[in-house]
């Protein structure tokens, strides 16, 4: 068996696909590529893939990964070049490296970061204000709710690091977000709650950077 790690961006094209429906398209795309996938056992038998941490409907992104698992060795250049050929508007492929066992499985990621656009006719000391106000804060408990019900989220344990510049009435932001098994948190949640209190911000985008 032979594994590569392939990074790649999803971008407006593919915007309003949800995970799922990704997954499928590169089910689809490696089948046409005619790579030689190592499949599941079963009835339906399918491809033997893994993602990173599953990206929001409505969310673009710079820095998604996926493992493919082989059932024999191939050049990169050569995977490469058959994925190219078939790849679908909105979907890069940016980097393909062979998978190591020395390489951090895609379950531990524990961060990601987020390039967050919104629109705001504050003043940028106000805004800085209800940052320094939201650091100050030990919790910050959201209702989230789900298919399976309502759950309370910290979202303070879960922002690491939040950034701002404002030009005009455009804020952007650079957030560093907790994932995964220690708990998500979302872009959107993280502008709301830096809402309220004579501060009104409006979402605009929401970019994954880097997992």
């Amino acid at each position: 068996m032979f594994k590569v790690r392939i990074k790649f961006s999803k971008e407006d094209e593919l915007r309003f696909i949800s995970h799922l429906d990704l997954t499928r398209t590169w089910e689809r795309l490696a089948r046409r590529a005619e790579l030689p996938l190592l499949l599941s056992q079963g009835f339906s038998p399918r491809p033997k893939m893994a993602f990173g941490p599953p990206l929001p409907l409505g969310y673009i992104s710079k820095t998604e990964l996926i493992e493919i698992a082989l059932t024999e060795r191939m050049g990169l250049k050569e995977i490469y070049k058959r994925l190219a050929e078939q790849l679908p508007r909105g979907l890069k492929v940016l980097k393909i490296e062979v998978l190591t066992e020395e390489m951090p499985a895609l379950s531990a990621i524990e961060t990601v970061s987020y390039y967050v656009r919104t629109r705001s006719n504050e003043e940028e000391d106000k805004i800085q204000e209800r940052v320094q106000e939201f650091f100050l804060k030990k919790e910050l408990w959201i209702k989230r709710k789900s298919p399976k019900g309502e759950k309370m989220i910290n979202l303070r344990a879960g922002v690491f690091d939040l950034k701002f510049k404002k030009e005009g009435e455009e804020v952007r932001w650079e957030m560093l977000l907790s994932v995964g098994n220690q708990g998500t948190v979302r872009p959107e949640e993280v502008i709301k709650a830096l809402g309220g209190q004579g501060v009104e911000l409006y979402l605009v985008d929401i970019q994954r950077q880097e997992l």
